[in-house]
């Protein structure tokens, strides 16, 4: 914006001065600037508006699934194919590769927060590879990501078989583990259905590195 606001400055005093050559192609560089330096937002913002809604969180059909992820993540991703391992699947899939410890971590901001009408949270999550592993899903609401020791207001580790597992977490029974403790961490906060902010999920490693898919994350 800085460099184009220069160079229309440049062109409007060439223009006056009748170097209408030079006039020109300050022009046009300023507008090449401006293609290139709003291409990222305005991607963003036509992305916002295609993705689906409730009750349909992330489906990977759209040509820029990846956009609604958070940048703050480790391991890598990429829309693929589902492949021919995963016979129930013919649609594409967000594929994700575990870093250098072991853990996938997806952030999706969820534009649409009131879950007050559903009573459950569904995904399809398919290990390759023939490994077993542990899926930490973290829930969040728009005003309580974290209590005072620092952790999330919900979460759940659940166990990932090889190949297809069909995951249903119960939105009813969330507020009903309050005082719940997973792994030495007590739940003590009730969740805001009606003002959610995320779904998180980081996958826990249990042999070395391997791929996950991810697909259909829909609620009931």
């Amino acid at each position: 914006g800085i460099s184009s606001g220069f160079l229309m400055f440049y062109f409007f005093k060439s223009a006056l001065a009748r170097q209408y050559l030079k006039a020109s192609l300050l022009a046009i560089s300023a507008l090449i600037l401006l293609v290139v330096g709003f291409a990222k937002p305005i991607q963003i913002t036509i992305n916002y508006f295609q993705r689906p809604a409730p009750p349909v969180l992330a489906d990977f059909e759209e040509a820029n699934s990846l956009l609604r992820f958070f940048n703050f993540r480790t391991g890598s991703f990429e829309i693929i194919k589902a492949p021919a391992e995963w016979t129930e699947n013919d649609s594409r899939v967000l594929q994700a590769k575990t870093g250098k410890q072991n853990r996938v971590r997806i952030q999706l901001r969820e534009p649409h927060p009131d879950w007050t009408n559903y009573k459950q949270l569904q995904f399809d999550i398919f290990v390759t590879e023939n490994k077993k592993g542990r899926l930490l899903l973290l829930l969040r609401d728009i005003n309580n990501w974290r209590n005072e020791d620092g952790w999330d207001a919900y979460l759940n580790h659940i166990k990932l078989n090889p190949g297809l597992n069909e995951v249903t977490v119960s939105l009813e029974q969330l507020n009903k583990n309050i005082g719940e403790t997973i792994d030495n961490v007590t739940q003590n906060k009730p969740l805001d259905l009606t003002r959610m902010q995320e779904v998180v999920f980081l996958l826990l490693a249990e042999e070395e590195p391997r791929t996950v898919l991810l697909d259909n994350i829909t609620l009931r």
